[in-house]
């Protein structure tokens, strides 16, 4: 009888230590999802574009298309880029967090010390040998959070570009007017033009040759010109976009796409 009463004791006790172990490594998954939940944005293409003032030659990078941002949970993780969104669940494995596959190609998300890792798997049809680096990012939560209907993430990454690459104020070098581009998109000094737009060259249409576009718009008059930016030192150049008109069976025929004309703007940033 006392050999029966020891064995349950025994048998309670490894019950216990079972059950402790249990939570310590339940709690120890949790926190490690816990480090990665939040928005994570592709530093290649976000913080480049805010360096250099530039932002078609960025469009190039195959991670924008699907992976400007991106939204960890506990066990899923959500894309969002300048073509597609890819949703799909965040692996246990210990590097890779996920696995993207889609018309893009197939690609690896890892885990490098404080910041995220995306590379290409091997032997794929575009072969892209680049590292693209993940930071975290979530003083951009709101992008993902307060979604246009209409344009979705879209409208939300004008928002930013507007933002961090026009936004301020200016003094026109020629008639010397005070001209504003506020960070909400409105615009004042120039001509009767009450908005302003970064073109985000989300999409496949790009009729612009891959340049800079900065839309100046009076809704009013349903009027919309269409300006390549570029920036010299602390100056804003503005040149007007005209339509391409090439020579077609002996007459002069007008394309869909752009080219620079010769009409220009320019303005000094003041701050």
């Amino acid at each position: 009888m006392k050999i029966f009463f020891y064995i349950l004791i025994i048998l309670g006790l490894i019950s216990c230590q079972s059950n402790n172990n249990q939570k310590v490594l339940g709690k120890e998954k949790n926190s490690k999802s816990k480090d990665l939940i939040g928005t994570w944005g592709l530093s290649n293409y976000l913080d480049s574009i805010v360096a250099t003032k530039e932002v078609a030659k960025y469009r190039l990078q195959s991670p924008s298309w699907f992976g400007i941002l991106i939204e960890i949970e506990e066990d899923s993780i959500k894309t969002n880029g300048s073509i597609i969104e890819i949703e799909t669940k965040l692996l246990n494995k210990k590097d890779t967090l996920a696995i993207f596959d889609s018309w893009v190609g197939k690609w690896m998300l890892l885990k490098k010390q404080k910041n995220l890792i995306l590379k290409q798997f091997p032997n794929q049809e575009n072969i892209d040998s680049s590292i693209y680096t993940y930071n975290r990012r979530d003083d951009l939560k709101e992008m993902t959070e307060h979604l246009d209907s209409v344009n979705n993430f879209s409208s939300s990454m004008t928002k930013y570009l507007n933002k961090e690459i026009i936004s301020g104020t200016y003094l026109n070098l020629k008639t010397t007017t005070k001209v504003v581009f506020l960070e909400n998109g409105k615009l004042n000094g120039i001509g009767n033009f009450t908005e302003f737009e970064v073109r985000n060259y989300f999409g496949t249409l790009h009729p612009h040759k891959n340049l800079d576009v900065l839309f100046l718009i009076n809704e009013t008059e349903d009027l919309v010109q269409h300006y390549n930016w570029r920036f010299e030192d602390n100056n804003l150049v503005l040149t007007k976009f005209e339509n391409e008109i090439i020579n077609r069976n002996g007459k002069d025929a007008i394309t869909d796409d752009f080219v620079l004309g010769k009409e220009t703007i320019k303005l000094k940033k003041v701050y």
